[in-house]
């Protein structure tokens, strides 16, 4: 760990051991990723062989895929809010402002000059203002989805009463661990906690499927070791899908 990860999670170096443990509240994303430590992602690499970890560790790659952008998409709308402005920025749909010189609008406005020159300025906008660019229909897709889950209420009360974004970093031997848990739900009844996780899909009916596939099941029981080692009763991790599209 390093100096600046000892004092971001207030750990105490003056022995000349490094012994984080607990459970962190607000801790920017940037900074979790920027900690040197286990986590989840990168067992997936060990779990083919150590050379594959070792290469994962020594040679990062940032996830670009569609499913999981628009995934992180849905993920920071509905769990910070807040703070969603402050990372997209949003193109408008500049069609009822396209038109030609009688002022008849055309059959594709998005395929007109008028319109890609409309783009490209809140393309500009976005990367002087170094934020992540939205497009209109990525946007309306997303809205789509978390009203999905506000009008469930089964999936709806899984994000009442509870913090989001939780950082716990522990230790197993020499190794420094972390998990980030999207929903951290205390029980209201004296019970267990609950970790949630927020996952978007093309085919919910299929997602026990998904789960095997890109081995959620091993998350999950990260994420609970992590909780055990700070001390949390946390003994239970619910999924909530969402599909990614509407058919």
């Amino acid at each position: 760990m390093r100096q600046s990860d000892a004092e971001l999670f207030g750990v105490d170096t003056s022995s000349g051991e490094v012994s984080p443990l607990g459970l962190f509240d607000l801790v920017d994303f940037a900074d979790y990723l920027a900690l040197d430590a286990v986590n989840n992602s990168r067992l997936k690499h060990a779990a083919k062989s150590q050379k594959h970890y070792r290469h994962a560790v020594e040679n990062p790659q940032p996830i670009k895929s569609d499913a999981l952008r628009f995934g992180s998409l849905v993920h920071h709308r509905k769990l910070e809010p807040e703070s969603f402005r402050e990372r997209y920025h949003v193109i408008p749909d500049f069609s009822d402002q396209v038109a030609d010189m009688k002022g008849n609008r055309p059959k594709n406005p998005k395929a007109t000059k008028e319109y890609k020159v409309l783009v490209e300025r809140e393309r500009t906008k976005a990367k002087k203002a170094k934020k992540e660019i939205v497009t209109p229909e990525d946007y309306d897709r997303m809205m789509g989805a978390v009203d999905a889950i506000n009008d469930k209420e089964s999936a709806a009360r899984c994000f009442r009463r509870g913090k989001p974004e939780q950082t716990i970093v522990w230790r197993e031997g020499d190794l420094l661990c972390k998990a980030r848990p999207d929903y951290w739900q205390p029980s209201s009844t004296g019970g267990a906690d609950r970790f949630i996780d927020l996952k978007t899909t093309q085919d919910a009916a299929d997602f026990g499927r998904t789960i095997a596939k890109f081995d959620y099941h091993r998350q999950a029981a990260w994420y609970l070791r992590g909780a055990r080692a700070v001390g949390l009763d946390v003994t239970e991790f619910v999924f909530v899908a969402v599909e990614s599209k509407a058919t």
